[in-house]
């Protein structure tokens, strides 16, 4: 398992990383070895806190190596750090979100987890969400320049955000930033934003910039930054270099298959 770049773990910090990893066991997906080290590292704790250390998460990732699995069981996890929280997942347009949420629904349903839902899970567009008997809401929705306004949340996740233009981004984040910093005071559990991605095309503004600005080590002390995939220097056409590059690789397909994925890979939206 190689990341490309990013944060280390800080074993001097306790983590809730194993408690990520027994959710994503009840959801039926036992996590990878690069979920688990994202887990452990997102989930370190701050000894003089006693709640997370790391406020925003940025994850860069290949297609194809569980992404939204890791996603999906953070999502889950937060949701039962204690009553009445408040969990977003905001993808590109409504209609993505809804898709990846009803999955996630779906598992929970599925699971030992199915008794901590409050009733029936909510699944017509537009008011789609997973209620918990705790009070925790867990809901989806779009990154629309409003998306951010008007809510509160305790752990947010903006997906596949390659597609924001600078502006986009820029309005997303001015519009909810501010609404998470009494979540901390109110709840003793520091909010999380997780901003997470596969890599998108010369015309992805935000993301690209926000790669760039993590990879020449300009991250803030708060901030837990994971980059897999393929080294810049290596041939991508040489796919025994992609195979031990790729996190999800041996685990969720094979060295084969990767053949078949080099096309769909250039299609940023496929």
């Amino acid at each position: 398992m190689l990341m490309r770049g990013g944060t280390k773990r800080d074993e001097t910090r306790p983590t809730d990383g194993a408690i990520v990893a027994r959710t994503a066991e009840m959801l039926g997906k036992p996590l990878l070895p690069w979920q688990r080290y994202v887990a452990d590292v997102a989930g370190e704790i701050d000894p003089a806190t006693g709640t997370y250390y790391y406020d925003r998460v940025v994850l860069s990732t290949p297609r194809q190596c569980g992404k939204s699995t890791l996603i999906d069981t953070e999502d889950t996890r937060n949701a039962l750090l204690g009553p009445d929280r408040k969990i977003y997942y905001l993808a590109q347009t409504g209609k993505d979100s809804n898709e990846q949420f009803r999955k996630l629904i779906k598992s929970v349903v599925r699971s030992p987890l199915a008794a901590l839902i409050d009733g029936n899970p909510r699944m017509s567009n537009g008011s789609t969400a997973l209620p918990l008997v705790n009070g925790s809401t867990l809901r989806p929705g779009s990154m629309t320049e409003s998306s951010g306004h008007g809510f509160q949340g305790d752990f947010i996740n903006l997906d596949e955000v390659w597609a924001l233009s600078a502006l986009q981004a820029k309005q997303i984040l001015d519009g909810f930033i501010p609404t998470t910093t009494t979540r901390m005071r109110a709840t003793g559990v520091r909010p999380q934003l997780w901003i997470t991605s596969t890599e998108g095309t010369a015309e992805s503004e935000y993301y690209n910039a926000l790669l760039d600005r993590c990879r020449a080590g300009d991250i803030p002390k708060r901030w837990a930054f994971f980059d897999w995939g393929l080294d810049p220097a290596k041939d991508s056409e040489d796919l025994d270099a992609v195979a031990s590059a790729h996190p999800g690789c041996g685990y969720l397909f094979d060295r084969r298959q990767l053949k078949d994925f080099r096309t769909g890979s250039r299609n940023p939206g496929a």
